[in-house]
């Protein structure tokens, strides 16, 4: 299996299982989309191919509800949108491509209330290409306010469809919480094709803690966690999808 590392120079062709993913050019320019529903991308003149990557929008991270001063619970995570890799001729990209960015998922309330789902991303050529999909991640579910010993999921990872490469994105953490042991942990965000999801909210004695927001494109908020208090925790946002496109010339 052959390993690309840093400072890598490829002559002629990169392909990947057989797929081609880079040629010959000359120069390359970039453009990163990152807001837009039903929105248009137009082709540079002189393009001769474009590599797009697009990645779709995350779930939120559960929230965690303390309701009494008794109770442990812990919210999953939200899952990672997936994404999605494709070469583009000038012919198959066409004259212009309609694309959506896909949301991030909304944070789970203090309540307990679960995470929303990520959004899907997608690009569409009006030459004779394939429309890529990249779909958003699952949301964290929320969690009560349990006496004994409990267990939510975490969002699943969205998927994707007509690349060259099709990467679904990381499932979120299951969040637990037990007042025997006297903890409350939210899951962790899934992981993104970008980078890793929000961290997860850790309780324990009496206390609460949020879930983080994720920061990066298309990874999954964390979930929240609490433990013998009243007062709940907020699961975190997940981020929102993003198309790259590299325009070679």
């Amino acid at each position: 299996m052959a390993k690309l590392k840093g400072n890598t120079k490829i002559f002629g062709s990169l392909l990947v299982d057989n797929g081609l993913i880079c040629d010959t050019f000359g120069t390359v320019s970039l453009q990163v989309l990152t807001t837009g529903s039903g929105a248009t991308y137009t082709r540079p003149a002189g393009l001769k191919y474009a590599l797009v990557i697009a990645t779709g929008g995350a779930g939120g991270g559960g929230g965690a509800d303390g309701g009494d001063n008794s109770s442990g619970s812990g919210g999953g995570g939200g899952g990672s949108g997936g994404t999605v890799i494709k070469r583009y001729t000038a012919e198959e990209l066409g004259a212009t491509a309609t694309y959506t960015i896909g949301a991030g998922g909304s944070a789970g309330s203090n309540a307990g209330g679960s995470g929303g789902a990520g959004g899907s991303t997608s690009f569409d050529p009006a030459g004779t290409g394939l429309t890529l999909t990249a779909n958003g991640g699952g949301l964290g579910s929320g969690s009560g306010a349990p006496t004994t010993g409990v267990s939510v999921r975490g969002g699943l990872g969205g998927s994707a469809t007509n690349g060259t490469m099709n990467i679904n994105g990381g499932d979120g953490g299951d969040g637990v919480g037990d007042d025997v042991a006297e903890m409350g942990i939210g899951g962790v965000g899934g992981g993104s094709f970008w980078g890793g999801g929000g961290s997860s909210g850790c309780a324990w004695g009496s206390a609460s803690q949020v879930g983080t927001s994720s920061n990066t494109y298309g990874a999954g908020g964390g979930g929240a966690g609490c433990i013998d208090t009243t007062t709940g925790a907020a699961g975190g946002t997940g981020y929102q999808g993003v198309i790259f496109v590299l325009e070679f010339k």
